[in-house]
């Protein structure tokens, strides 16, 4: 199965995704926002990226861009 990171700012969303993702047999983890995204996937190993576009601050299409100046080539689903 998957590691995914799941980058979304609502609470509730956040863990309905953690909580189906697991369900299914993934490991998941989350972060709140795309720059606490970003640093996870930065220092995680994970194989899939679910990525909210509308955030507060460093939304889904720049943290986007960093990852990939960042040279993370990880699935990316928006």
């Amino acid at each position: 199965m998957a590691h995914i990171l799941s980058i979304e700012d609502h609470q509730k969303t956040r863990e309905l995704l953690v909580t189906m993702l697991e369900a299914m047999g993934h490991t998941a983890e989350s972060a709140i926002d795309g720059e606490s995204g970003v640093e996870a996937a930065k220092s995680g190993n994970f194989d899939l990226i679910l990525m909210d576009i509308m955030m507060p601050g460093i939304d889904g299409r720049e943290a986007t861009r960093q990852l990939r100046t960042a040279g993370i080539k990880l699935p990316i689903i928006a």
